[in-house]
């Protein structure tokens, strides 16, 4: 009998064990053009969720929050409200539409004096609302969505927070993650994959990310 070789398809299946589980990695390669294609499949056949981005909690707002370093020299200005009250502008090209947000009122914390306290710090008194609308939160939640590297991991990822700082005179917003159901490793006690995601509000682009790409299936 003879064998057509060009449409000829070689399918090797190996089966790898590992201390965390058991996975089967499909080599598929056509004799005619050689290509090779890989995919996971979890050892006990889960069947990963399709990708999403919401909110952690759909009965609340996501929450909003300032996040300043001891100085505030990333503020394009500083205005003196009164006495240890300044506000920080910060003055943003504004491409995106949403790169400035509300310019916060700080306030001048001198700490009784301790001999392990803290020294002096600024705190936020003002605003004590949203910094993003719904409109503009929704815009964010799209950058997200959108990236490539976090598309590519087939999970339903959770909104926990959005923090804002100015860095260079720009507003960045740190957007907390999690997928909820799986460990980071095996020796973590808590339960949930976190990461952070960073972006620029002024340009809307991803400027970087922490702990988004998702090597482990250990259950929790």
């Amino acid at each position: 009998m003879k064998i057509n070789r060009k449409n000829l398809t070689i399918v090797i299946a190996i089966v790898i064990a590992i201390s965390t589980g058991v996975g089967i990695i499909f080599l598929s390669a056509k004799a005619n053009d050689a290509t090779v294609t890989n995919s996971f499949i979890p050892a006990d056949n889960t069947t990963l969720p399709a990708y999403s981005i919401s909110a952690d909690d759909v009965s609340k707002p996501i929450q909003q929050n300032y996040l300043f370093h001891p100085t505030i020299s990333s503020c394009s200005q500083t205005k003196v409200i009164s006495g240890s009250y300044v506000q920080c502008v910060i003055f943003s090209s504004n491409a995106s539409g949403i790169g400035n947000l509300p310019s916060p009122i700080l306030k001048y914390v001198i700490p009784p004096p301790t001999t392990y306290g803290p020294g002096p710090y600024w705190l936020i008194v003002e605003p004590t609302g949203p910094r993003l609308s719904q409109e503009q939160m929704d815009r964010v939640i799209d950058v997200i969505k959108n990236d490539p590297e976090i598309k590519s991991q087939p999970f339903a990822w959770k909104i926990r927070d959005m923090n804002f700082y100015p860095v260079n005179y720009s507003w960045y917003d740190d957007v907390r993650l999690i997928i909820h159901g799986i460990r980071e490793s095996s020796e973590t006690k808590g339960c949930g994959w976190v990461s952070t995601v960073t972006i620029d509000l002024n340009s809307l682009t991803i400027v970087k990310r922490e702990n988004t790409k998702v090597v482990s299936y250990d259950k929790c």
